[in-house]
């Protein structure tokens, strides 16, 4: 009877570390993909950003040439 109540036991902390590791990889897994689009999101905007830069200075010079 004590025999089965300690097998019990350990099968259920072994089944407590199991849930606590597998939430860890989840959360790590997470903030990965969260780090990963936050860049992608910085460089769209960046690109943005050079784009807009760009079109400016080329209608400065066009307004530039034209006066």
């Amino acid at each position: 009877m004590h025999f089965g109540f300690e097998l019990k036991k350990q099968f259920q902390n072994q089944n407590e570390k199991n849930n606590s590791n597998q939430t860890l990889k989840t959360n790590s897994k997470s903030k990965v993909r969260i780090t990963f689009l936050s860049i992608i999101i910085i460089f769209i905007l960046l690109v943005k950003k050079q784009i807009r830069n760009h079109r400016f200075t080329s209608l400065a010079h066009q307004i530039e040439h034209d006066s």
